[in-house]
């Protein structure tokens, strides 16, 4: 009997060494999550990430970066809360969402981003 393997999408881990080689230089659309221990919205906005990174595995690259363990990362995009979410194209930030939603509301902003230039 033959077996199957079937391999679950999730997010990429983003620390202050692997941000450049995985995100930096690419051109699609990319959300990188900072998140912090012990936040419950943290801890929602992630499982809403892990069902969109899988639904939208082919267009969209999403990582999580620990907040305070990359504080190089959370300096370098001005991020002061948990969790905030960035999303970025061509290594711009064309939006900073701060605080948990659901969703819907980060697939319409996914949807909305996927359709810019």
């Amino acid at each position: 009997m033959k077996s199957t393997f079937v391999k679950k999408i999730m997010t990429v881990e983003i620390t202050n060494t692997n941000y450049e080689t995985l995100f930096q230089n690419n051109p699609g659309l990319c959300i990188l999550e900072f998140w912090g221990q012990k936040c419950p919205p943290c801890e929602t906005i992630a499982r809403h990430l892990d069902t969109l990174s899988m639904e939208y595995k082919d267009e969209v690259l999403i990582g999580k970066v620990d907040a305070y363990a990359n504080l190089d990362l959370s300096t370098k995009f001005g991020v002061s809360h948990t969790p905030t979410l960035l999303f970025i194209k061509n290594g711009d930030v064309l939006e900073k969402h701060i605080g948990a939603s659901s969703k819907k509301v980060l697939e319409d902003k996914i949807k909305r981003h996927l359709l810019r230039d």
